[in-house]
């Protein structure tokens, strides 16, 4: 993603969105891990592009978060909730418009 000023451009990593889009989502109380489609768990300092996908269109953004949810919580209660802090949180930190924010609970712990 580029924004152009007077004085040059800022670039933000696709990682970088990544990243807080991950940390929006353990953020979130009922989240219990993020986790790939193959049901393995990611750490957010790596692998964190397996568990959130992003399309990215010029100043806009859409979002696909996987998550394991704990079973003493809401799932639709906590995936609401996901969506609405990663679109507060990328829209807050990089200025990106969130035109899509999908949450995948793949699994639940018990």
């Amino acid at each position: 993603m580029d924004n152009k000023f007077n004085n040059g451009t800022v670039k933000i990593s696709n990682d970088i969105i990544s990243i807080i889009a991950a940390e929006a989502c353990m953020e979130v109380k009922g989240v219990e891990s993020l986790i790939t489609p193959q049901l393995e768990k990611v750490n957010i300092e790596k692998g964190v592009h397996k568990a959130v996908e992003l399309e990215i269109l010029d100043n806009a953004v859409n979002v696909v978060a996987h998550i394991e949810v704990n079973s003493d919580y809401n799932i639709k209660d906590v995936c609401y909730k996901v969506q609405k802090k990663i679109k507060e949180n990328i829209g807050m930190m990089t200025g990106l418009v969130v035109i899509n924010v999908d949450v995948v609970c793949e699994k639940i712990s018990i």
